[in-house]
């Protein structure tokens, strides 16, 4: 996996990331099924630290004010910034396996 270095890349994907989690989460859907959590794991894996925690927050923070605030706000939005720094322990497995394949098979 790769870092994305480039700073306009980056803003770009990080602001259209947030605008697709926030209009996930306003439209109609199963309840517990909206794509932050998927929003919050390729932060975390794509994106410097500090961006793995501030897009989980800034998507559930724009669609709150919309939806309305609850009581439950720490743990809401803890468990997606915690699920985007989760994956700083998979960042450095996984380029360890994907090496080890390539010496495997002589690619």
């Amino acid at each position: 996996m790769e870092r994305i270095e480039d700073r306009g890349t980056r803003w770009g994907l990080v602001m259209g990331l947030i605008l697709m989690g926030t209009v996930a989460r306003l439209v109609p859907h199963l309840p517990n099924v909206t794509p932050l959590t998927a929003i919050a794991l390729f932060g975390g894996a794509y994106l410097p630290r500090r961006w793995a925690i501030a897009l989980p927050l800034a998507t559930v923070a724009a669609s709150d004010l919309v939806l309305g605030l609850h009581g439950l706000i720490a743990f809401t939005w803890g468990g997606f910034a915690l699920t985007g720094l989760c994956v700083e322990g998979i960042k450095t497995t996984v380029p360890m396996r994907e090496r080890r394949y390539e010496r495997m098979h002589g690619l």
